[in-house]
This record gives structure tokens, sequence and C-alpha cells, in this order.
């Protein structure tokens, strides 16, 4: 038993070392994917040629030097030079096909850039040896910056359902129910269907789709990526259910009590 502790206390360690490690080099490489694309902006070529990979699995810096240019032309002829950059994904692909894995020791990156009226992806290859680019690619994306009005008030709607569900830990917490954790678990756990809204302002119900923590799950990283996500929490409400059940049987369970009159000198028979 000690020697499985053992065994599952490492793997802890190199999950917490390695997510370190990914979001490090994540952060890193958002600073270099925009500092990239700003240099392309400003046309300084020598600067964006610095953080490519040079060498013989990519190209010379004099080749790299005439490709660039039309790549800032690509850049600027549909989105201009004044952008917004926003980090949409970083991520390592592992998979039992060959054409969908990440090569070894490389990140993608997905980089929004935007303007006030419309929005593209650049997809960024990093080596993570050198912290360098090995590969990009402007996407063939350019949508409209939807308006997210409706997004945020989904949002609130979304917050009642956390907020009800840690209203009836406590009420757990405070009562007489046996089996407390298994409440717990309940009214964690089981919140389902689900309700999706992204920022275009499309819902998507999905039926056995669980949300697990507290029922609510968010992500904004770009228009594309982001949205908020709730379940019903039928975990909580039937926790209420055996709650208000409780309060029923044991008002019911109290004894009748009769109350008797007081008597007074007056109620006393005259002798």
């Amino acid at each position: 038993m000690t020697r499985i502790k053992q065994v599952l206390f490492l793997i802890l360690l190199l999950s917490i070392f390695t997510s370190c490690d990914f979001i490090h080099n994540t952060l890193t490489y958002k600073s270099s994917s925009k500092a990239f694309t700003e240099a392309l902006l400003r046309e300084d070529y020598n600067t964006g040629v610095g953080l490519l990979v040079i060498g013989p699995e990519t190209s010379s810096a004099d080749t790299l030097k005439k490709y660039l240019p039309l790549v800032r032309e690509l850049i600027v002829k549909n989105f201009g030079t004044e952008l917004e950059y926003t980090l949409m994904s970083s991520e390592k692909k592992f998979s039992n096909l060959k054409e969908e894995n990440t090569p070894p020791n490389s990140t993608v990156i997905l980089l929004q850039i935007s303007n006030k009226k419309e929005f593209g992806v650049i997809r960024f290859l990093y080596d993570d040896t050198s912290k360098k680019i090995l590969q990009l690619n402007v996407l063939n994306v350019k949508e409209p910056v939807p308006h997210l009005a409706f997004f945020w008030m989904f949002g609130l709607f979304a917050l009642a359902v956390p907020i009800f569900n840690i209203y009836m830990i406590m009420r757990i917490k405070r009562s007489t129910l046996k089996r407390k954790w298994l409440k717990y678990i309940t009214v964690i756990v089981v919140n389902v269907p689900s309700f999706t809204c992204h920022t275009n302002g499309a819902i998507t119900f999905a039926l056995l789709s669980f949300q697990l923590i507290f029922g609510i799950s968010f992500n904004y990283m770009g228009y594309i990526n982001s949205f908020w996500s709730f379940g019903l929490p039928i975990g909580g409400l039937y926790v209420l259910y055996l709650l208000m059940k409780k309060d029923d049987e044991e008002l019911f369970a109290q004894p009748e009590t009769t109350i008797q009159p007081a008597i007074t000198n007056e109620d006393l028979p005259e002798k």
C-alpha cells in the first residue's frame, strides 16, 4: 500500500511540474507571437527572423526575409496595422493518428488578431527547446467582431447556478441529513442538461452533458472559443426537496400540547 502511495505521489508531482512548465511556455509564446506580428507590421524583418528557427529543417535567414513581406501584406490587407491580440489556445495533441499529433517537443499557439470591425487567426508552431517559431500560418478566418451584450447577460444568468449550489451546500452542512458527503457530491456533480452560449449569440443544448464544477463553465480566449455553459441544478433541487420533506416530517412528528386554562378565584364556586 505504501508503494502505491509513493507511485501516486510521484505521478502527482510530475503532473504539477509538467503543467507549470506548459503554462510558463504558453505565456512566453504569447508574448513572442505578439512581438513577431508587431515586428512584421513595422517591417522590421530582422527582428522577425530572430524569432524564427533557422536551420536545415526550415529555411535560411535570407529566404525567410523574402517570405515575411508576403505574410505582412496578407495581414495588413485584411486587418490593417492597428491590431489587438488575444491568445485563443495553446495545445499539444497526442493521438494514435500520426497526422493529428503535435510534432515532438513543440506547442501550437493560436493568436487572434482584431481591429474594431473584424478578426482573424494566426497559427504558430513553437519549438519547445529554442522557444522559437518553427512554422506560422495566417488561417482563412475573417469574421466580424461580435456584439457581446447578450453573451455577458447570459453569463449573469449562468452565475445563478453556482450561487444556488453553494447555498445548498451550506444548507446541507447545517442540516441533520445522513450521509452528507453523498449529498455534497450530488449538488456538485449532477447539473444536467447543459445550455451553452457562444459569442455570436447562439445557444446550444446538450441533454447528457454534465457541468461537474458547481454547474458552470466559462472560457474567454478569443471570439471563436469563448462560451458560457451551465447545467440545470438537478442535484441541488433534489437535495432541496429532501430538506423540505425532512422539515415537514419533523413538524408533524412534534407531540400535540394542550393548554390548560388558568383558574382564578372568580372561577371557584361560592361557599
